[in-house]
């Protein structure tokens, strides 16, 4: 399940899963289009991944402190609190999943 973050001030990430963090905005019409995929992506990847959805205009604040994202959407693929990639406009499902893939292809190279 896709997790919706409203009015946070900061993230409390999983340590063992990558964190897929989707920075979007309602009146975005790509972001609007991707949210499906990644609605199944997490579920599809529910044991290693977990999917935040942060709204850009509802977490404004935040957003321009922490991130200073310049365009929706934006992607943000997080391991063990450091940013592995990051992408932005629009991705396809198969796009996203060869990201994760590697990441996790990463780790158990690394252990």
């Amino acid at each position: 399940m896709m997790i919706n973050l409203e009015g946070i001030n900061k993230f409390d990430l999983n340590q063992e899963k990558t964190s897929l963090i989707c920075f979007t905005a309602k009146w975005c019409g790509p972001c609007n289009h991707m949210k499906p995929l990644l609605e199944e992506i997490s579920e599809e990847y529910k044991e290693t991944v977990d999917v935040y959805n942060v709204d850009v205009d509802i977490n404004k604040e935040f957003v321009d402190s922490t991130f200073r994202i310049p365009i929706v959407p934006a992607f943000y693929f997080v391991k063990n609190e450091t940013l592995m990639m990051n992408k932005e406009g629009s991705l396809v499902k198969e796009q996203i999943i060869e990201i994760i893939k590697e990441i996790e292809n990463n780790e158990s190279n690394t252990k």
